[in-house]
């Protein structure tokens, strides 16, 4: 396994426990448990903050949009 630097990681990898969202400073907390080289320093947890906010608009979209595309394409009852 390589150390990935830039917080590249997959976010469900370490977002959730058990589907509740965990905040950036408890994922940067974990990335430094996986990887203390790489993110002992925490010197990317504004990166990390950043990529959290914009998954969790990305989820959200999926979330909302996505029952709506499902109600969409069914069938209309008369």
């Amino acid at each position: 396994m390589t150390v990935e630097t830039d917080v590249q990681l997959p976010l469900e990898r370490i977002a959730t426990d058990n589907l509740v969202p965990a905040p950036a400073n408890v994922l940067m907390d974990r990335l430094a448990g996986m990887f203390p080289e790489a993110y002992a320093s925490q010197a990317q947890l504004r990166t990390l903050q950043r990529r959290v906010k914009a998954w969790r608009a990305e989820r959200v979209k999926e979330l909302i949009l996505g029952g709506l595309r499902k109600s969409a394409d069914a069938p209309a009852e008369v």
